[in-house]
């Protein structure tokens, strides 16, 4: 169980970008190999086993394909964390429950 979560709108905010859809972050995180769900009190929050790094790595990605309108101050954390290089590469390829269950029932070859 994760306690916290994250709000995109929050994420947002602070990188001054749009918000992405719902589903297209939630894929970026299971794509990069970790489990995201919906949080019930916030319909547009998530709950990520994906450490904070990762996270700001896909909205990184966001940002770099829907830039601010407006370049953030040098000094601000927008500048800060957009200026910093992706640990990851991001995948924003949609993902099915299907492709969920076919993740689930795969075996590995030795």
């Amino acid at each position: 169980e994760v306690p916290l979560y994250y709000t995109l709108a929050g994420l947002s905010k602070t990188l001054h970008c749009t918000s992405p859809p719902l589903k297209a972050i939630q894929s970026a995180i299971i794509n990069a190999g970790y489990k995201v769900s919906g949080y019930h009190k916030e319909p547009t929050a998530i709950k990520t086993d994906a450490p904070d790094h990762v996270v700001w790595d896909v909205m990184r990605a966001w940002a770099a394909k829907n830039p601010p309108k407006k370049t953030p101050n040098e000094e601000s954390a927008a500048a800060k964390i957009l200026a910093k290089k992706s640990s990851i590469e991001v995948d924003f390829s949609i993902v099915t429950s299907q492709d969920k269950e076919d993740d689930k029932n795969k075996t590995k070859i030795s």
